[in-house]
């Protein structure tokens, strides 16, 4: 289907998600039913594809505002009301994410529950309530508090940044920099790629894994290298048949891009599980001279196998995905892609390779064979 509904209002009202032939980047629009079609954009995120949601009344017959997630979660209100609403709870919790559910929203006894949250607080949960008799507002006690044990004055800040990698494309890479560090100290780096590779990994919020690594002295570095979703259709595609090529080039520039700025040192390793420990094994074998070290968790080490499939083995690859999902995005079931893995590759380095998987793990096919191979 080239488009996908979202919400069906009265009448023939209704919204539809799909990808824009101008920007080639996911948008809203109204559905127009004469011409069989989607009408012009209602929502768009430029730079990003549209995620998020309608937000309707609570008798469901008008929209009151949409919430969509750019480098961060944003709520644009187009009820006045809700709009005051919110500009209030932002004055009351400055600097942070801050997403309103409430009951009776509009009448003086409102009551109002916040989730609020940033880059360096996980997140918590704060009630609103008014005094029916003289309508002052008052936050009360803490309802819950996500990872109550983390101190936000100690934790790493996020940044996100566009890269030009060596062919020219936009790279969108996100930079986790431990706390009490300069903007222009250059740091030991680890480059952290995620899995998928069709997904998008980075928002503007606390995550653990960054976090931990931050909190050890390193500058964090996730690319959204090509092929990841979530910034149009032009950047997803740019992926298909480039694992180990182009995408690969993607993760080793925009650990280049830091050093050229000067906020990342010669001291770096990549690390990463699924498609990112694939990513981690062949940034050893393509580029040695760039990292010091790989860890890699159930990675996808032997495409071939990946692709192709086998009768002796079970992953988590279904037989639609295999047939017709792998060709496109992967390479075809016969190819000289397949020599782009780590088995097929020169694993034995001077840097050091950490390797991990669960004995019941079904993401590398093939697990023990694979992974033996991969570590001779």
């Amino acid at each position: 289907m080239p488009f996908k509904p979202i919400w069906v209002g009265t009448g023939d009202t209704l919204f539809v998600a799909h990808t824009s032939a101008e920007s080639g980047e996911q948008v809203v629009s109204p559905y127009d039913f004469a011409a069989g079609r989607p009408a012009a954009p209602l929502v768009t995120v430029p730079g990003f594809d549209f995620e998020g949601q309608l937000i309707i009344s609570e008798d469901g017959q008008r929209s009151l505002g949409v919430r969509v997630n750019a480098d961060g979660e944003t709520t644009v209100w187009q009820d006045p009301a809700y709009k005051t609403l919110q500009a209030e709870v932002d004055r009351a919790l400055p600097g942070r994410i801050n997403r309103i559910q409430c009951r009776r929203c509009t009448a003086p006894d409102a009551v109002v529950l916040v989730k609020s949250w940033s880059d360096t607080h996980p997140g918590q949960w704060l009630l609103r309530t008014s005094d029916t008799n003289s309508g002052q507002k008052r936050w009360q006690t803490l309802v819950a508090n996500q990872q109550p044990g983390i101190d936000p004055a100690r934790m790493a800040t996020v940044e996100f940044e566009r890269i030009k990698a060596r062919d020219g494309r936009q790279i969108p890479v996100w930079l986790t920099r431990p706390a009490n560090t300069t903007p222009q100290q250059a740091l030991p780096a680890v480059v952290l790629v995620h899995g998928g590779p069709w997904v998008r990994q980075g928002a503007l919020k606390w995550q653990a894994m960054a976090q931990f690594l931050a909190s050890r002295g390193y500058l964090v570095i996730e690319p959204e290298f090509r092929g990841s979703a979530g910034y149009g259709q032009e950047h997803l595609e740019a992926g298909n048949r480039q694992w180990g090529q182009a995408m690969q080039d993607d993760v080793s520039d925009a650990l280049l891009w830091a050093r050229q700025q000067g906020i990342a040192n010669d001291k770096a390793c990549i690390a990463g599980g699924s498609y990112g420990g694939y990513s981690s094994l062949m940034g050893l074998i393509k580029t040695p001279e760039l990292f010091r070290c790989a860890s890699a968790w159930f990675a996808v080490t032997d495409l071939m196998l990946f692709v192709k499939g086998s009768w002796w083995v079970t992953d988590d690859v279904s037989d639609i995905g295999r047939q017709h999902l792998l060709p496109e995005r992967v390479g075809p079931r016969e190819g000289p892609s397949h020599a782009r893995g780590p088995v097929a590759g020169d694993t034995r380095r001077s840097a050091q390779s950490a390797l991990a998987v669960g004995v019941g793990c079904r993401r590398p096919p093939g697990a023990p064979h694979a992974w033996s191979s991969a570590a001779q």
